[in-house]
């Protein structure tokens, strides 16, 4: 039986979180070009994906898609698009309620995020 300490598992976390970092910032990169160029300068984008990757696990999202999810949400709507019930109540509320599964968040993120780019190429 293979025994792995809390700091070698911290440690082997803190380069899996680095590398999927770097991973959604240049996935942003290639699919936003002009939007995170002028949203987020260079050398903040590693610390936006971070930022994002932290508030997506305080609405319940853990996966590498669904972080990558909620950084261009936040890179298409706003920084705070989660807390801002103005601009998008019902995908706030759905994301804040801790009742409501995260498959069922994904799919009001990701229909957010579709209604969005279509509306706003044209």
């Amino acid at each position: 039986m293979l025994i792995i300490s809390t700091e070698q598992l911290a440690a082997l976390d803190s380069t899996m979180l680095e590398r999927d970092v770097s991973e959604l910032a240049k996935r942003l990169e290639r699919d936003h070009p002009k939007e995170i160029a002028l949203e987020v300068p260079l050398e903040a984008r590693l610390e936006f994906v971070r930022e994002s990757h932290e508030e997506a696990k305080s609405c319940g999202l853990r996966t590498k898609e669904q972080i990558y999810l909620f950084a261009e949400a936040r890179l298409l709507f706003g920084i705070g698009f989660h807390k801002d019930s103005e601009s998008h109540p019902t995908l706030v509320s759905c994301l804040q309620d801790s009742a409501i599964g995260t498959d069922e968040k994904v799919g009001a993120l990701s229909e957010e995020l579709a209604f969005f780019v279509a509306f706003a190429s044209k």
